[in-house]
């Protein structure tokens, strides 16, 4: 089963929610630690979704920009808000072109 990262919030917040009232000293600590914990457990995993290069990395480039691109695809006719959709495949530093 796939977790959404709105998926684990939701839950985290029905759990921070549905607690009791911490009533004494050592149920409001032990509250504060589930809240710490839970709070960890969100920011890791929205840590690996920013950081997920599995998933392919695209970008737009427009009509009006990077003339280049355009003409190396022979597409001399467009307009403004027209756009071809990029995909990263690799970086390539200099001395290292195949």
């Amino acid at each position: 089963m796939d977790i959404t990262l709105d998926s684990l919030k939701n839950v985290c917040t029905d759990i921070k929610e549905n607690w009791g009232e911490p009533n004494d000293s050592h149920t409001k600590a032990e509250y504060n630690g589930m809240c710490k914990a839970l709070d960890m457990i969100q920011k890791h995993y929205q840590e690996l979704q920013d950081n997920d290069t599995s998933k392919p990395q695209y970008t737009y480039v427009y009509g009006d920009e990077c003339n280049d691109i355009w003409d190396r695809f022979k597409m001399t006719v467009r307009d403004d808000n027209d756009r071809i959709k990029l995909q990263f495949i690799e970086f390539q530093g200099e001395g290292s072109y195949e």
